[in-house]
Formats: C-alpha cells, structure tokens, sequence
C-alpha cells in the first residue's frame, strides 16, 4: 500500500468520526486528496494529481477528478474543519 493511501485510510477514519452525516464517497475523496497534499506538500494540483491512487487511463483524468472533488459545493472548508477548530 503507497504512502497516499495509508494517509488517506487514516484521516479517512477521522472525518467518519467528525462528519457522520457527510456520504462515505466524498469522505473517501476527501481523504484521498488530503493525502496527497501531505504527502506533496504541494497546492499545485497537478502534481497533487500525479500522487493520486487513481485507476486512470491518462494523468489530465486524475487532475479532472481533484478538480471537480474541489469544486464540490458539499465540501465548504469551513464545515469540514469545524469540529477540528471546536
């Protein structure tokens, strides 16, 4: 298991526990993107997209994917970190 993904299965687990009501995909994508932020320590979103575990054809997929997982009106930074800033 990559490093993305080990990340990802860990703050998987923490959003479950801080968003019960937040659907398990968007849960899962989230911690998948985070993953990859921590593990490029990186905004740029192309080569978040290069670190993403992704079963893609091409590498632009991977970067539409993130693209759209950011652009999620479910996802407001500030409802996700909420519990977090408590």
């Amino acid at each position: 298991m990559g490093t993305v993904r080990q990340l990802a299965t860990a703050i998987e687990a923490g959003l479950r526990a801080a968003h019960p009501g937040l659907r398990k995909t968007v849960i899962t994508k989230l911690a998948l993107a985070v993953g990859a932020i921590l593990e490029a320590q990186t905004p740029n979103t192309v080569e978040l997209a290069n670190l993403l575990p992704l079963e893609t054809e091409r590498q632009d997929m991977r970067e539409q994917w993130l693209r759209r997982l950011l652009k999620n009106p479910l996802l407001s930074s500030s409802e996700v970190l909420e519990p977090w800033a408590r």
